[in-house]
């Protein structure tokens, strides 16, 4: 039913009222913010009133043609026209509105049930396919309740165009609706507010309000977009200026209808000017505010990029192998002028001295009574190692003393 609205909506104009069956919480919320409460598919639920001819149809696992057919008989109405060729009824030709209902339930199918049509046609076109505008809300509601919810898919789509039926759980909303039909089905009774679940459900966040011309209002965490106000002089502000001359009680008009036309004109068009002025404001307002956001976002990147860059530079320090001091023989000792000079001893000496730590060789310089300190690079005590060692080695000392 929700979807059974005009493709701007995102509900249905009679959803919440009929919701309200179950919880007098979403009737309390929608009376405060001066919304009609439409009882009219109310019972839909009951089957005493209004439904109770095709109430206890519905109850039937799925309404086919033989249920419609078993109707048609019990109520004595004359046989359905169906088209030649495709055996299709006609569904223009029925002006009965519970014969309309199961007539529709009879001919689309969901799933893989094989009717003539698909439900999914209506389900994208908000049910205003081949269904007569007035009947839309009333059909969609019984389908609902005849086929149940699990045999529906998640979502269905063509194209561009897709439609979300179940529920998503991202709103406190769905979890009212839920819990709502949930005490009504299992404990028979009408909910109020649920406390429990306000403690720990999801909240949609609404920011800002959809620029458009309708008369919305909040329920719980969802703005509700209603039906559009007809622009002045359109078609529709006609009909509806027209019928509000013409109902009963208001035959006093006619003293001086046109002036009563020019005043409610003149009023509507202020109106509709003053709106739109505020909805120009409001718009402009969240323009500025997307722009603020837009900045700050772009701020935002630019601080991550750079910390991003700083983190690469202090992995890529710690990562890089270090690097291997090259150690410049004739930098260490001029070549020795002796003659028991061994130069293969002599190399091995040096690669022996740059393998150890810098520690080491400072222990060893140290022990050897060599002038340094703990910040003489690593080079230059080795250079002291090997210059000790060339005076031992001219001196006729052990070379590996």
């Amino acid at each position: 039913m929700r979807l059974a609205g005009e493709p701007y909506m995102n509900y249905s104009e009679n959803y919440f009222s009929t919701l309200a069956f179950f919880n007098g919480y979403i009737e309390k919320v929608l009376t405060n913010q001066k919304q009609k409460v439409n009882q009219t598919y109310w019972d839909a639920f009951l089957g005493q009133q209004g439904f109770s001819k095709i109430y206890p149809f519905l109850q039937e696992s799925k309404v086919d043609d033989e249920v419609l057919n078993r109707f048609v008989e019990e109520e004595c109405l004359p046989s359905l026209e169906k088209d030649n060729i495709t055996g299709i009824i006609d569904l223009n030709k029925i002006e009965k509105t519970s014969l309309y209902t199961l007539a529709v339930l009879a001919t689309y199918g969901v799933g893989s049930e094989a009717r003539k049509k698909k439900i999914d046609g209506l389900i994208l076109s908000n049910f205003k396919g081949d269904i007569k505008p007035e009947k839309a809300e009333g059909v969609a509601l019984c389908y609902g309740l005849n086929r149940g919810y699990t045999v529906f898919s998640n979502r269905y789509k063509l194209r561009d165009t897709t439609k979300i039926v179940k529920f998503e759980l991202n709103s406190q909303l769905d979890y009212y609706t839920i819990e709502s039909i949930y005490q009504y089905s299992m404990n028979h009774i009408r909910s109020q507010q649920f406390d429990y679940l306000d403690y720990w459900c999801p909240k949609l966040s609404v920011t800002t309000i959809p620029v458009i011309r309708t008369n919305g209002y909040m329920m719980l965490d969802i703005w509700v977009v209603g039906r559009r106000e007809p622009e002045v002089l359109s078609a529709e502000y006609h009909n509806n200026l027209f019928q509000t001359f013409f109902r009963k009680g208001t035959e006093s008009y006619f003293s001086s209808f046109l002036g009563e036309v020019i005043k409610r004109v003149y009023s509507d068009t202020k109106k509709e000017i003053a709106q739109a002025t505020l909805w120009q404001s409001d718009y402009r307002k969240q323009m500025e505010q997307l722009q603020k956001e837009k900045e700050q976002l772009q701020r935002e990147i630019i601080q991550l990029q750079q910390e991003k860059a700083a983190q690469h530079s202090v992995v890529k320090s710690h990562t890089e192998k270090p690097k291997i001091e090259r150690i410049n023989i004739t930098d260490i000792v001029s070549k020795p002028k002796v003659e028991n000079f061994n130069k293969t001893e002599f190399l091995d000496k040096v690669f022996e001295y740059n393998e150890m730590t810098k520690e080491k060789l400072y222990d060893m310089a140290k022990s050897r009574n060599l002038s340094l300190n703990k910040k003489t690079p690593k080079n230059d005590i080795i250079k002291l190692l090997m210059l000790n060692e060339e005076k031992e080695i001219s001196l006729g000392l052990n070379f590996n003393s």
